[in-house]
């Protein structure tokens, strides 16, 4: 043993555990349980999405941080497993009561036909991309996509991020603190994010394509 080293063995306050600590005031035996007592023992902030017991997560573990606004914190495994079963079943009715939505009148991966269609389009204009503007590839509701030049496209993503596209559309961002925080570029931002196809007309995609009728 080195000079000075104190060693000393204590119980860990959450699983009672003996540990061995060398010039340590160590309370835990585990990271594991370190996260489970700080989740029942702080101050509560959020509340389990299924049985609403409050309790315990750091910030960037809160639910809608960065993520799907739908999404949930649980607290247990077995809360988390129901929450997951209800999901489905939500999701299955939306699927039947909203026939834009996924597998229904316009099924996943139909974006580019419904863009034509509402648009007024024979076909994709060279050089577009439709753009699902929450990113969520299987809802092909006309309110959802846009149909941009794939510059457009690329730079959107590349510049904001699927997170912000996807808080802008669910109406927790707004456009100026977009344009006046998060990009290097406010006017092309302010053009493209409100744009979708209910709002686009044919005669603006012919005459960016002139070979359109090839």
């Amino acid at each position: 043993m080195a000079r000075n080293e104190t060693i000393t063995v204590r119980p860990c306050i959450e699983c009672s555990d003996n540990m061995t600590c060398v010039n340590s005031q160590r309370k835990f035996c585990s990271n594991k349980c370190r996260r489970t007592w700080s989740k029942w023992n702080r101050i509560p902030n959020v509340a389990c999405g299924l049985c609403k017991t409050p309790f315990w997560v750091k910030n960037s573990q809160i639910a809608g941080v960065g993520k799907m606004v739908d999404v949930s914190n649980f607290c247990s495994e077995k809360c988390q497993m129901d929450g997951r079963k209800i999901s489905v079943c939500l999701l299955k009715e939306k699927l039947d009561k909203e026939p834009n939505y996924a597998r229904g009148k316009y099924p996943s991966g139909s974006h580019k036909r419904v863009a034509i269609e509402v648009i007024g389009l024979e076909r994709i204009p060279r050089g577009y991309h439709v753009h699902h503007r929450d990113t969520d590839k299987q809802n092909n509701s006309p309110e959802n996509l846009v149909l941009l030049t794939i510059q457009d496209h690329f730079w959107l993503h590349h510049e904001l991020g699927n997170a912000v596209l996807r808080g802008y559309s669910k109406g927790i961002i707004s456009l100026d603190t977009i344009a006046e925080k998060w990009t290097s570029d406010p006017a092309r931002v302010r053009k493209l994010l409100p744009l979708k196809v209910t709002l686009q007309h044919r005669d603006d995609f012919l005459v960016a394509d002139p070979k359109y009728h090839d």
